[in-house]
């Protein structure tokens, strides 16, 4: 059955029509909710539906490669819906919240707690950097933010382990040397790297789901568009370092 309702925030709303007349305003929300339930759609459908479309109006939306209309911020939060519906979902499988938890004596440690998702099969080396890249998530999102992002839990943690493999998987495919500082660096370059919309968003899970995405994004903005212009740099500042290390001169 299709979700019935997704996160409407009504100040980013007002916000972003405080430049479009009422007419407009209307035809929004209508295309909206149209979206909502059916997907992107087709200019044709969305002017059977609203009429005319301004300038204005079409701003808000961008066009996929087949030529439909969506609108970004929507998606993210179907998606981030989606996310929350699934994980409650799982939680209930597993039998809910636990029952007769005894409560912990003094103050809670201020320390962030790091919860690890069990995978036998999954990379040595993000094994042994996930808590080091869990930080640097943590210190990013502190700096982009202003405030510290919520306590992971076990299925943030799965994500940023997925993203770290994802990473592995490319820096393999371009044959450049990986082990544990060579990831943690292009972890860091990633997030350095992400679109303004995922900054202004900011959520493991989402930035895994759209990690595609977010690459063919750099890539396009870089000219870089057959190459991961992210692991070029990673590999540039591996091979300085190594010739650094051979004349003696540090880094």
């Amino acid at each position: 059955m299709k979700d019935p309702a997704y996160l409407f925030y009504s100040q980013d709303f007002y916000t972003g029509v405080a430049t479009m007349n009422f007419e407009d305003r209307g035809k929004y929300i209508s295309i909206l909710c149209l979206m909502h339930q059916q997907g992107r759609m087709s200019e044709e459908t969305i002017r059977f539906v609203v009429g005319s479309v301004s300038v204005n109006l079409k701003s808000k939306f961008k066009v996929d490669e087949k030529g439909l209309w969506y609108n970004e911020r929507l998606e993210l939060e179907i998606e981030k819906r989606k996310n929350f519906v699934e994980s409650r979902i799982n939680n209930g499988k597993l039998g809910g919240r636990p029952k007769d938890k005894p409560k912990p004596l003094g103050k809670p440690k201020r320390n962030r707690k790091v919860n690890l998702p069990e995978n036998e099969n999954e990379n040595e080396i993000v094994s042994r950097v996930y808590k080091e890249g869990v930080q640097v998530y943590f210190d990013f999102y502190n700096k982009k933010v202003g405030i510290n992002p919520p306590e992971f839990n076990g299925g943030d943690g799965k994500n940023m382990k997925e993203l770290l493999n994802k990473l592995v998987k490319s820096m393999e495919d371009k044959k450049n040397d990986v082990n544990e500082t060579t990831l943690i660096n292009s972890f860091k370059v990633l997030l350095e790297k992400l679109p303004k919309f995922y900054i202004e968003n900011l959520d493991i899970k989402v930035i895994n789901n759209s990690y595609g995405k977010i690459i063919a994004n750099i890539r396009t903005k870089s000219g870089a568009a057959n190459a991961d212009s992210w692991t070029d740099i990673i590999a540039e500042r591996h091979r300085k370092r190594e010739e650094a290390a051979k004349s003696g001169q540090g880094v």
